[in-house]
């Protein structure tokens, strides 16, 4: 029982890197530092790789109803033969906002009346709404006299009938700022007029 058991004294790391001769050192440390430098250039490589997109099968199938297997487009699919609408077709179709309703959406608040004229006229008072149509001129949400049917900025009883789309005139909504309404009917260019 007399032996002693000695445990190896561990030496801390840098003390054992000092102790190896300096040429050593440089190998384990340039060795190191290479194998970081290569996993961190091979990590960089696999996130910048572009990757390949798989076609989900709705895409599939919605390309399948348009091109045919051959990329060209199927029959009736080719928007070159389409039939195209001319600038002048676009033109002729008729201007303004339509009929509104009484009845407003579910959830909607505040007022249903939608010939305000004080909410339609801009801040300049000009007398034209956001639609382009004269305020003054047309049952609103029905009828638009519309700003191209003025010449020069004032609107006449011709640009009414020819260029407004009103043959035998139209109602005076507002302030009857163009004088049309000459025998004070109501109709703006009507027979009198």
């Amino acid at each position: 029982m007399g032996k002693s058991t000695k445990k190896p004294t561990k030496q801390p790391l840098i003390k054992l890197l000092l102790s190896q001769p300096r040429s050593k050192v440089i190998a384990v440390a340039s060795a190191v530092v290479i194998t970081i430098a290569f996993g961190v250039i091979g990590i960089l490589k696999l996130i910048d790789e572009p990757k390949a997109t798989a076609v989900t099968t709705t895409e599939e199938t919605l390309q399948n109803q348009v091109d045919a297997s051959d990329g060209a487009p199927r029959s009736g699919r080719d928007p070159a033969n389409q039939k195209q609408n001319s600038l002048a077709s676009a033109a002729s179709q008729p201007t303004g906002t339509g009929k509104r309703v009484a009845k407003p959406a579910a959830g909607v608040s505040g007022s249903t009346v939608h010939n305000n004229q004080a909410a339609n006229n801009n801040a300049a008072g000009s007398g034209i709404g956001a639609n382009g149509c004269y305020v003054d001129y047309g049952k609103q949400g029905e009828q638009c006299v519309p700003v191209h049917a003025a010449t020069n900025g004032v609107l006449t009883c011709d640009g009414v009938r020819t260029h407004g789309g009103f043959p035998n005139g139209v109602i005076v909504s507002g302030t009857d700022r163009f004088n049309l309404d000459t025998n004070k009917d109501g109709t703006a260019c009507g027979a009198g007029d």
